[in-house]
C-alpha cells in the first residue's frame, strides 16, 4: 500500500526506505520478545492449546487479567490500524483515477486537511455493502 500514499510523502524514495527497515525490526521484536516470553515461561504440556486467540490467555497465566485484557486491546487496535491503512490505499486510489479522468471528478475533493473526501466516504460505504451482502 506504500506506492498508493507515495504521492503525498515528502522525498518517499529516502523516507519509505527508513520507515520499512525500521517496522521490521520493530515487528520482528514486538512478535518476538512476547512469543519467545510466553513459550518460555509456560510448560511444553500446553503446546496442544496454542491455536487462535491463545496469546490472550498465555497473557493470563503468566500477568493475571490485567495483560489479558491488555493483549485483546492491543490486537482489536492492531486490526483497526491495518483497516485504516487499506480504507486510506483505496481511497487514494480512487482520487488517482479520478485525477486521470477514468471515474467522475467528485473524488478528486479534498477536505482542509488534504484528505480525498468523497474517495473515504465511497470506499467506506462500498466496503459496508459488499461485506453485508457477502453475511447473506
Amino acid at each position: 500500500m506504500a506506492s498508493t500514499l507515495a504521492g503525498e510523502v515528502e522525498e518517499p524514495t529516502k523516507t519509505f526506505r527508513k520507515a520499512v527497515f525500521g517496522a521490521v525490526g520493530l515487528v520482528m521484536g514486538a512478535y518476538l520478545i512476547p512469543l519467545l516470553a510466553g513459550t518460555g515461561a509456560l510448560p511444553s504440556e500446553t503446546v496442544r492449546e496454542w491455536t487462535d486467540g491463545f496469546f490472550s490467555v498465555v497473557g493470563d497465566r503468566i500477568g493475571g487479567p490485567w495483560l489479558h485484557v491488555w493483549i485483546q486491546a492491543a490486537a482489536a487496535m492492531s486490526n483497526m490500524g491495518l483497516f485504516e491503512a487499506k480504507m486510506s490505499s483505496d481511497s487514494f486510489q480512487l482520487l488517482g483515477m479520478a485525477e486521470m479522468g477514468m471515474i467522475p471528478a467528485i473524488f478528486m475533493h479534498r477536505s482542509l486537511h488534504g484528505t480525498p473526501t468523497y474517495s473515504i466516504l465511497y470506499s467506506d460505504t462500498a466496503r459496508r455493502i459488499f461485506s453485508v451482502s457477502k453475511e447473506n
